[in-house]
């Protein structure tokens, strides 16, 4: 259908709810509430976007292609992109610029009800050199933060990120394997609960490199989030010696969370930690304390193979053993706290090979 009345997407399906095959028997309803002129970016007109209330589901899409050229030729309105990025005419389009773009309440969002969930589409990566840039937009998109607050990219001037971009797609619609990457926000849950009964302390707390071993372990999760490499925030659960741990990690970028029952298995910790997650967040990835030979690159190399395959469970192997840390999908967390005892997660391996 073509120029309705976007209040009238709503009459139509109450008009396929009163049908006899209802709602189930459709699969989408699909609304395109802009357009860009054959340009691989552009900025919405003042009428623009024309989206109904009922949505659901918004996808805001930009063309990789844009990289590299100036915004007088590879956008559409290119004073109005400039004007919302701050960005000149013949400067040359950026990872920055295109997040900005994106995440701005009068750019990519606007319009957008607050309800529908929103992804980005980051098409036209048919290069290495445009795979590079789309994943720069993307660890820009998912890493400002999301609470309304102020978020800024490449020095340009604060805006407020609202509603949550929560997921974004590296794709090249054109080919025959058109979604390369998905990029989502990870939580990095780090268990420290425990009391370590057989081994008599606290592990977590014991001398590694000279400082306490929750510290060690925390840094590396920390650089993770510092580069880039997919954690988008760290949250610590601690139970047995809480003061301490929580002492070890002081001036680190974490949220601290106490577990109660932490004397009661490691699946108690797992349920504090994923009560601690926001809605936005699509996966966790659950790191033990008592790990410090974790690297950046251990890390790094779990939240890329999700990324490719959006896989329900990723985890590493060595010699056919399965190993720590372990990510899970959202899509699991309920599963995840139905759990009980000291079995964390691997009750879940036998049902996601």
């Amino acid at each position: 259908l073509l120029g309705i009345n976007p209040d009238q997407v709503a009459d139509l399906l109450a008009t396929f709810a009163s049908l006899s095959a209802g709602l189930d028997a459709i699969d989408a309803v699909l609304v395109e509430a802009d357009g860009a002129r054959g340009q691989p970016l552009k900025a919405p007109a003042a009428y623009e976007p024309v989206i109904p209330a009922v949505t659901t589901l918004a996808v805001l899409v930009a063309g990789m292609a844009s990289i590299g050229q100036p915004v007088a030729v590879a956008t559409h309105r290119p004073e109005t992109v400039s004007a919302l990025t701050g960005i000149g005419l013949n400067d040359l389009i950026t990872p920055e610029l295109v997040a900005r773009l994106l995440a701005h309440p009068q750019g990519g969002l606007k319009n957008i009800p607050p309800t529908a969930r929103v992804v980005v589409l980051l098409n036209q990566v048919e290069t290495e050199e445009r795979l590079q840039a789309a994943r720069k937009v993307a660890q820009l998109l998912l890493n400002w933060r999301v609470d309304g607050v102020e978020a800024s990219a490449g020095g340009g001037p604060a805006i407020a990120v609202t509603p949550i971009i929560g997921s974004v797609a590296l794709a090249a619609v054109a080919s025959e394997d058109p979604v390369h990457e998905v990029h989502r926000r990870i939580t990095a849950v780090v268990l420290a609960a425990g009391g370590s009964r057989r081994f008599g302390r606290p592990k977590q707390l014991l001398d590694w490199c000279g400082q306490p071993m929750i510290a060690h372990v925390v840094d590396k999760v920390v650089e993770c989030v510092s580069s880039g490499a997919g954690v988008t925030e760290i949250v610590v659960v601690v139970g047995h010696a809480a003061a301490a741990v929580g002492e070890a990690l002081r001036g680190r970028p974490v949220r601290i969370v106490f577990n109660p029952d932490w004397a009661q298995g490691q699946s108690t910790s797992m349920r504090v930690g994923l009560k601690a997650l926001g809605p936005e967040i699509g996966a966790a990835l659950f790191i033990l304390a008592d790990q410090p030979g974790l690297t950046p690159a251990i890390i790094a190399r779990i939240i890329q193979r999700y990324r490719e395959t959006l896989a329900p469970i990723i985890l590493p192997t060595f010699q056919g053993r399965r190993g720590n840390p372990v990510l899970f999908d959202r899509s699991l967390f309920d599963e995840l706290m139905a759990i009980e005892g000291d079995q964390g997660g691997r009750t879940l391996f036998a049902l996601y090979p």
